[in-house]
């Protein structure tokens, strides 16, 4: 079925491009000009517009922070451990992150003893545990080497929103 979580906005496609082994995959192209569908198998969505699970029973709360037209402007978002969010045989994660300051070990999401995103002195760096082993993969290049070289808007390189995804299996991840 179609679904529209929140506005698009002006986002006319997207594009994405896969890695595996630091080389890049051949670009796929989004029209999202029409309302979004639903993945088939998606766990939890949170569109940042209230703290309620989109498409699931995962809602969370907020703790010491507001959200603010979708952006969570300081403090954290928590929901409660249910195994629904467990990495088994395959997982895939993607979240919009605004980084003012890339030096320093920044949590993105931590699911405690299962998987860990972060960005750690500019570096994205995904922990996760695989049959009792916890195995740590980071970014090649480090986000502010990411972009025009410019800054943006008056910011440093690597300042500002970026879209994080990770695809893991057990099989391997990109």
């Amino acid at each position: 079925y179609d679904f529209v979580p929140m506005e698009i906005g002006g986002i006319e496609k997207i594009s994405v491009f896969p890695m595996l082994e630091g080389q890049m995959g051949n670009e796929f192209q989004f029209d999202v000009s029409g309302d979004l569908e639903i993945p088939v198998g998606l766990i939890s969505w949170w569109g940042f517009d209230s703290v309620e699970d989109i498409v699931g029973s995962n809602s969370g709360s907020m703790v010491g922070g507001v959200l603010n037209n979708g952006v969570l402007s300081s403090g954290y978002f928590l929901v409660s451990d249910d195994d629904s969010l467990d990495f088994s045989n395959e997982l895939s994660l993607g979240v919009w992150v605004n980084v003012n300051n890339v030096a320093g070990d920044n949590v993105v999401m931590d699911k405690e003893r299962n998987y860990k995103l972060s960005i750690v002195d500019g570096k994205v760096v995904f922990e996760f545990a695989d049959g009792g082993e916890v195995k740590v993969v980071e970014s090649a290049d480090e986000i502010d080497d990411v972009g025009d070289g410019d800054g943006g808007e008056g910011g440093e390189d690597g300042e500002g929103w970026h879209y994080i995804v990770i695809s893991l299996n057990k099989g391997g991840i990109s």
